[in-house]
């Protein structure tokens, strides 16, 4: 069973350091000096079990280094050329990136799978590493409407002569890899 979690996470400030001799953007003068770049200010939400959350914004806006902090992926640098601030809980109390990791799954927007298994296959596997029921296996591809690609390899897009699921099915077995087990999921 599924234990619901709320994750909130507060005033999540993310700078980044401009080395110099670096252009700070299209069309602006190189830095003569280095300089830091505010890339999130302030960020606060919370979401409770059973809850989704939708972040949108345009391209550079900072919605995947969001994530990455929220999920303990990007922290300080020894050197403070990234420095991060701001508070992430899990049902109120403070945790790490480590134990956060352990309970949640994050889809990223690279689909890294071995292209000479089966949907099934795939999934089975990821279910026996974390000691995750059969049954469960089975759930998951029906709720992500895998069932009639469940026998079809993965393919590979690099290699012509190995075809396999669409990328719309590579996106629903992303999802379905990181949802067969944790509390909180990030897609």
């Amino acid at each position: 069973k599924i234990d619901p979690k709320t994750l909130t996470f507060s005033d999540i400030k993310y700078t980044v350091k401009i080395p110099k001799g670096s252009s700070t953007g299209e069309g602006e003068e190189v830095t003569k000096e280095d300089t830091f770049k505010t890339i999130l200010h302030g960020i606060s939400g919370e979401i409770k079990g059973g809850e989704s959350l939708c972040i949108l914004g345009p391209s550079g806006s900072g919605k995947t280094s969001l994530l990455h902090i929220i999920s303990g992926r990007i922290c300080t640098t020894k050197s403070l050329s990234h420095q991060v601030s701001g508070d992430t809980t899990v049902n109120y109390k403070n945790i790490t990136g480590t134990a956060f990791r352990k309970m949640s799954g994050m889809v990223t927007q690279e689909d890294i799978f071995e292209g000479s298994l089966t949907v099934e296959e795939t999934l089975n596997f990821s279910a026996q590493l974390r000691s995750v029921p059969p049954e469960r296996v089975n759930s998951v591809i029906t709720a992500l409407q895998l069932e009639n690609c469940r026998m079809t390899y993965i393919g590979d897009d690099a290699n012509p002569y190995m075809k396999g699921i669409s990328g719309g099915e590579k996106r629903r077995l992303a999802i379905a890899m990181e949802i067969l087990d944790p509390s909180i999921s990030m897609i």
